[in-house]
């Protein structure tokens, strides 16, 4: 049997009694009613919900508690003065000393990226389209910064590295941006937001003009530096307005909330976007989820915004050449629409949401694209590996 850290001992006592001085203070045993009632129509309710289980029915009922944000951060007031650094190891969310989430990697043979990788290169030389493997940097480039600081060891660069040198060995042209963050002499936490893994909006405006000089260099492209320039923009701020999903585990009282930013281009720009809806015409604005801007006063109820941008396919009228193919994680929602201010054309896949059921050679080959790239965080290396892992599939490209 597992046992429990003294750590954690000393914090669920403190919790339980957090909760219940919240429970009285502010009228939680209002809700006991509808817990109640929850058990006793509990069979009707495993017979209509299909994978009901006794967490997802906490987590209904927590969620609803009018205290439940007061206890988030009673918990992070605790976890913090006690110095609990890896409290949520479980859960694979470490604090640094200077306040910013990071999480550790396992280690990969990296075997099975490499052979996807090459295949859908090969496939794609076949056919005379040309291919780039970006590596999207974790927040950390030396795995020695984590162990130093957590007495952890974490494989996320040297996973990397090894790929990326497989790769390079191989033929495959890689841009790894880890190399651009130690040219420009950048500081790669400042990439990321505190409270989530994902980079930020700025970031992507840069990451976005790093693929477009490649794209100018290899692939024949003319999109030059221009869209690039942070002073092309029209910069909106909000200050401490949201946690990521990461900072609202351990809560706003642990770390503190994220700032964000919205880039616009201060130029004219001219689109089509593929929505759900069907084909809509308009400018880089529609890029904007708004819906994810509104001011949810609840920082745990808010939506996420790593994820304000969509991550339209699109026509660019403005631009008459290129037709891109760009397979993508979610930090692609901040690098792409700043790339197709550049390309003709710009559509993107999502690998996971296909469950290694997708035909990609096919949807390739039927879309008539001149580029692929592959546009990954380094933290997919190795997720094949863990059958239970939602990134299972982000290498499968062709057929096993």
């Amino acid at each position: 049997m597992k046992e429990i850290s003294l750590e954690k001992r000393i914090i669920m006592v403190l919790f339980v009694l957090a909760i219940s001085v919240g429970f009285v203070l502010f009228h939680g045993y209002g809700e006991v009613a509808e817990w109640v009632d929850y058990f006793i129509h509990y069979d009707d309710k495993v017979n209509s919900v299909a994978g009901h289980t006794l967490n997802s029915m906490e987590a209904d009922f927590s969620g609803d508690m009018p205290v439940r944000s007061l206890l988030v951060d009673l918990n992070g007031i605790i976890a913090k003065t006690a110095n609990m650094d890896a409290l949520y190891n479980d859960k694979n969310i470490y604090i640094s000393q200077d306040d910013r989430i990071v999480s550790v990697q396992k280690k990969t043979s990296t075997d099975y990226e490499y052979m996807q990788v090459l295949a859908l290169k090969d496939f794609l030389d076949e056919n005379g389209i040309r291919f780039l493997y970006v590596n999207l940097p974790d927040k950390y480039t030396d795995d020695a910064v984590f162990s130093d600081e957590f007495a952890i060891e974490s494989y996320s660069n040297r996973n990397a590295d090894l790929l990326m040198k497989r790769l390079e060995e191989d033929g495959v042209s890689v841009l790894d941006i880890r190399d651009d963050i130690v040219t420009e002499n950048k500081k790669v936490r400042e990439l990321f937001y505190r409270t989530d893994h994902h980079p930020t909006v700025e970031t992507g405006l840069w990451i976005a003009s790093r693929i477009a000089d490649r794209l100018d260099e290899e692939c024949g492209y003319h999109i030059g530096e221009t869209f690039f320039y942070p002073e092309y923009y029209d910069r909106i701020d909000w200050q401490s307005c949201w946690l990521g999903s990461q900072g609202k585990t351990v809560g706003q009282t642990y770390i503190a909330p994220d700032d964000y930013t919205v880039l616009l281009p201060l130029f004219p720009t001219d689109y089509t976007f593929q929505t759900e809806a069907g084909p809509v015409n308009g400018a880089f604005e529609l890029y904007l989820n708004d819906d994810y801007l509104a001011g949810e006063k609840d920082i745990y109820r808010a939506e996420s915004r790593h994820d304000v941008y969509y991550d339209y396919s699109c026509v660019n009228h403005l631009i008459g050449e290129g037709k891109v193919l760009i397979i993508e994680d979610s930090y692609g929602r901040v690098i792409e629409p700043f790339l197709s201010l550049g390309i003709h054309e710009t559509d993107t896949i999502l690998m996971r949401e296909y469950k290694g059921k997708f035909d990609l050679k096919s949807y390739i080959l039927e879309n008539g694209y001149d580029t692929v790239i592959v546009s990954y965080s380094q933290n997919m290396i190795g997720e094949h590996d863990d059958p239970t892992s939602v990134n299972r599939y982000m290498f499968s490209f062709v057929s096993e």
